[in-house]
């Protein structure tokens, strides 16, 4: 996770957002995560996850992860980081799981 690496982290996000990429290099690239697009079709179809688009869910947890990162390499050092990722994904999931 972009926990571990700030340099990397900060790169693909300025990478990501260039208007230098296509949107073919874009779709390229989310090739790489066809596994989450199932997950998310899975979770849905299984009723564990609400009838959302599952694009919009996955974009939902990209920013909501880099917004994460970003409060931990802003916050100080005594910041518990696993408990603060943990907070995070569960206020997207408490959103999303029909539960």
């Amino acid at each position: 996770m972009g926990v571990d690496n700030q340099e990397e982290f900060l790169f693909v996000g300025q990478f990501c957002s260039s208007p230098y990429i296509t949107k073919f290099t874009r779709d390229e690239v989310m090739k790489e995560y066809v596994f989450l697009h199932k997950l998310v079709d899975e979770g849905i179809k299984t009723g564990e996850i609400k009838d959302f688009s599952a694009e919009l869910i996955i974009a939902m947890f990209y920013q909501a992860s880099r917004t994460v990162v970003n409060f931990i390499f802003d916050s100080d050092s005594s910041l518990d980081k696993n408990k603060t990722m943990e907070d995070g994904f569960q206020i997207v999931w408490r959103g999303l799981a029909k539960n």
